[in-house]
């Protein structure tokens, strides 16, 4: 949109002319459509799915058993064996908790996430890449909600998992955490 807002500017600091009244106007209204163009194809496609929450492994990793309808939605994603069994391990998007057993609080990460998650249906949205679904480490990286409420954002709120500045959830992921901190709630 930078360059968009420069054309603009050349336009109308070069043709200022009564002459050139018709082509300012065309090539405004070009640059405001190819703009709405590129944020449309910018978009980035998003898989979701729900499923129930059987396994807690830390506090950003979880087991999901997904629904018979969502688990053939999903087939040409799944790893022969996720397919089959209809479970996927799912990572939080945009936040890093501490690791189970070696961290210290990482225990008490974990029971956060299952007291919020466990034996729950969750919905799942996850980022459609070319080569598939986002993965790490055999985890689909997702970001997931209870309700309408954002898991990712509840950990960093409730102090027992970091903002993750490469992956970042943006402003409200750094209010979270930051709220986390000056409260010393969790790891803090």
């Amino acid at each position: 949109t930078k360059s968009c807002w420069f054309c603009i500017w050349i336009i109308n600091r070069r043709l200022f002319d009564k002459d050139y009244e018709m082509l300012r106007l065309f090539v405004l209204m070009l640059v405001v459509l190819l703009s709405n163009t590129l944020t449309v194809f910018g978009q980035v496609p998003y898989a979701q799915f729900s499923g129930k929450v059987v396994n807690v492994y830390d506090g950003d990793t979880f087991t999901l058993q997904l629904s018979p309808s969502d688990r053939e939605s999903l087939k040409s994603y799944l790893t022969i064996k996720e397919y089959q069994s209809g479970r996927i391990r799912i990572r939080l998007a945009g936040v890093n908790a501490p690791e189970f057993p070696q961290e210290p609080y990482s225990l008490h990460a974990k029971n956060y996430l299952g007291n919020g998650i466990y034996n729950k249906i969750v919905r799942v949205a996850v980022r459609v890449r070319t080569t598939g679904l986002n993965r790490s480490f055999d985890r689909l990286v997702g970001h997931v909600f209870v309700g309408g409420a954002d898991v990712s954002l509840a950990m960093l709120y409730g102090g027992f998992a970091k903002d993750d500045p490469r992956y970042s959830l943006g402003s409200r992921a750094v209010q979270a955490q930051w709220s986390a901190m000056n409260q010393k709630r969790g790891i803090w």
